[in-house]
């Protein structure tokens, strides 16, 4: 990744993660990207707001550390305060819709560097899949994202569903849409159709492959490869059986597709192909898996890379943990809904550019990105820091660390299998809440 540098008080100063985003974006495109942040002239100006909010999100600080941060490396301007409410109001005045522009431009770019890396028979190839995270109980949060129906009152969390899609090739998040729980994933997953291109192949569980969401995507140009449930297949729309376990069938239309298209706005029926193999894994029962995809030609996309590539959806599992537990994004701890679609994005745009870093140690040592650990390189990327250093020194430092990154690739354990168990038992030092906190205060101690 290309070298940049910024000018500050102590001469030229190299921030690792702020740097690969300017090389993304350049410092104009960014400033002119969020032309209405700065009115006048002020301290948080909108470069020093993203370094500041992108170096918080990776270490999991709070708005009073990351100030202390910015002024140890000098990014504040001396006399700087530390009082931290003014990085608040400057975070909250941080406009959603060109967070959104900068989060899907790094995703592109990233994404575009490993096209020629990792593709499925030279094509590239897209992941859908959903999560939740928690916000701030806040009446806010509440009234926008209400936490589930079965939980008390005051004894939950609002939640935000999310559904995203990833790039297969370097494992960053291209786009992102975010919803209430009265809006499930399919409702969600169809905001996400304008990010797709004629010519792109996507990828998902049995929670998207219904017949009209198939129909219309095909229609678009756009293969799938979905999983459908075992009872889907029926001889009677067999059309022709291209070998073992693999099949063209005749998929006629339901009467009723869903409330969000009609009928006649569909095609009486369509022909996929369907193929069925067993999945075993050490540990587990087996499991009977049936794949419905557009992908006709099977000579050229056999059963087994099917097998193969729906082996790797799972990947996007592991991603979304990567940013939810590793980076701390299962609960995002601002008390307004606005700003807690801010944190996501800043948060995925972060990823993003870990998962650029990550790429880069995977060109250095020649192996799979699935080798080079997230966490591992969170952790050298937040402790490389940022500091004074010559053109030189940081070649030099930025090379050994991802010689280092290659040195603790993760082993290749196929069919790996561990008990999800611990042995160390948790204190229960506290029960669990059964009731809101206001109430409980009134009551005596136990003696």
């Amino acid at each position: 990744m290309k070298v940049y540098w910024m000018k500050s008080q102590l001469g030229k100063v190299k921030h690792m993660v702020f740097g690969s985003l300017l090389s993304i974006m350049g410092e104009a495109e960014i400033e002119e990207l969020f032309s209405g942040f700065n009115q006048r002239e002020r301290q948080y100006t909108i470069m020093r707001v993203l370094q500041m909010y992108l170096n918080q999100v990776l270490n999991r600080m709070s708005c009073g550390h990351a100030v202390i941060w910015a002024i140890n490396q000098r990014i504040l301007q001396l006399p700087a305060s530390a009082n931290n409410s003014c990085y608040s109001a400057a975070r909250s005045r941080l406009p959603e819709g060109p967070l959104m522009t900068l989060f899907k431009a790094v995703g592109a770019k990233v994404e575009g560097q490993a096209k020629a890396f990792d593709k499925f028979k030279g094509r590239d190839v897209k992941v859908v899949d959903g999560t939740s995270v928690q916000l701030l109980d806040t009446r806010e949060n509440q009234a926008e994202y209400p936490q589930p129906s079965g939980q008390k009152p005051g004894c939950g969390f609002p939640v935000m569903n999310v559904v995203a899609i990833m790039g297969l090739g370097a494992g960053v998040i291209l786009e992102a849409v975010v919803g209430s729980l009265k809006e499930n994933e399919r409702t969600l997953f169809r905001k996400l159709w304008g990010s797709l291109a004629a010519g792109d192949l996507l990828l998902g569980d049995r929670g998207y492959g219904s017949y009209a969401e198939v129909a219309v995507l095909k229609s678009r140009g756009i293969d799938v490869v979905f999983r459908q449930r075992n009872d889907s297949l029926k001889k009677k729309d067999v059309i022709r059986m291209n070998g073992r376990n693999d099949w063209l069938i005749r998929w006629a239309r339901p009467r009723d597709p869903g409330d969000w298209i009609t009928c006649d706005e569909l095609p009486g029926e369509i022909t996929v192909r369907a193929v069925r193999f067993r999945c075993a894994a050490r540990g587990f029962r087996s499991v009977e898996v049936i794949l419905f995809t557009t992908l006709l030609d099977f000579k050229k996309y056999s059963l087994v890379d099917l097998a193969e590539l729906y082996h790797r959806r799972w990947e996007m599992e592991l991603k979304l943990r990567d940013i939810k537990t590793v980076m701390g994004l299962e609960l995002i701890a601002c008390k307004t809904p606005r700003r807690c679609r801010n944190h996501l994005l800043v948060g995925l745009t972060a990823y993003n550019l870990v998962r650029a870093v990550m790429l880069d140690a995977a060109k250095v040592g020649r192996i799979h990105m699935a080798r080079i650990s997230f966490k591992t390189t969170l952790y050298f990327v937040c402790e490389f820091g940022d500091g004074k250093r010559s053109e030189a020194d940081f070649e030099y430092e930025y090379a050994l660390l991802l010689k280092q990154l290659v040195r603790t690739k993760v082993p290749h354990r196929p069919g790996r299998y561990e008990p999800r168990e611990r042995k160390r038992r948790p204190k229960n030092e506290y029960k669990l809440q059964t009731k809101p906190r206001s109430p409980a205060l009134q009551e005596p101690l136990a003696a």
